[in-house]
């Protein structure tokens, strides 16, 4: 499902990978790629993507026309962990 979201409150919308806490502060007429609703600051939800797993939705950032979610995961994967060290 690909949606584009209302207008933005917003006049003076966040620069591009910025993370914000409500909708109305990014830009309008961005594209919400997901297959479920677009999840509420604070929703527990599952990052498939390489396997990261269960956490919670702590930011929202718009990049290239699209919205996204910065999800803090509860346990990050052995893979991430060993190709990263000391990012927790």
């Amino acid at each position: 499902m690909v949606a584009a979201l209302a207008p933005a409150a917003s006049s003076s919308p966040v620069p591009e990978w910025h993370g914000v806490t409500t909708l109305a502060e990014l830009p309008a007429s961005l594209t919400w790629s997901g297959t479920q609703p677009i999840p509420a600051i604070g929703a527990r939800v599952h990052a498939y993507m390489n396997g990261f797993g269960v956490g919670t939705v702590r930011h929202y950032f718009h990049a290239g026309g699209f919205l996204g979610v910065i999800v803090a995961v509860d346990e990050l994967p052995e893979w991430f962990v060993k190709q990263n060290p000391g990012i927790t």
